[in-house]
């Protein structure tokens, strides 16, 4: 018998019980750490996935844009040399309707009541 009035048998199979129930809360919280480090393994494959697809797909838009950025300095391109033609042959207008007003000058001045007009002024003056 102890101080306490028990036996060391007693004592002692209440230690070895304090033992195997410490044993056991330990063995289930390293299983359920186990879970969660499990868990967390699971996650980071997952966001590590993710992550590959978010890269595959920004690499896919770069391309996307790079092609846009291609066909709108084309369609810029383009648009300058229209313009530039559309100037070109805007001046050409101008220049035609400038001939077409002088050759119709020189019809006008040649036309039969001018030369009506010079014949009777010929005829005035003999």
């Amino acid at each position: 018998m102890n101080v306490f009035g028990s036996s060391q048998a007693s004592d002692a199979k209440r230690i070895i019980s304090d033992i195997q129930s410490s044993n056991k809360t330990i063995v289930n919280d390293v299983k359920l750490q186990q879970k969660e480090i499990d868990t967390l393994k699971s996650n980071i494959v997952n966001l590590r996935d993710k992550i590959q697809l978010l890269e595959n797909n920004i690499q896919s838009s770069n391309k996307s844009l790079l092609n846009c950025e291609n066909r709108m300095s084309q369609l810029f391109n383009d648009c300058a040399d229209n313009s530039t033609t559309i100037a070109i042959r805007g001046q050409d207008v101008i220049q035609l309707k400038a001939e077409i007003n002088r050759i119709t000058g020189i019809f006008d001045e040649n036309s039969l009541p001018n030369h009506g007009t010079y014949i009777s002024e010929l005829n005035f003056v003999c």
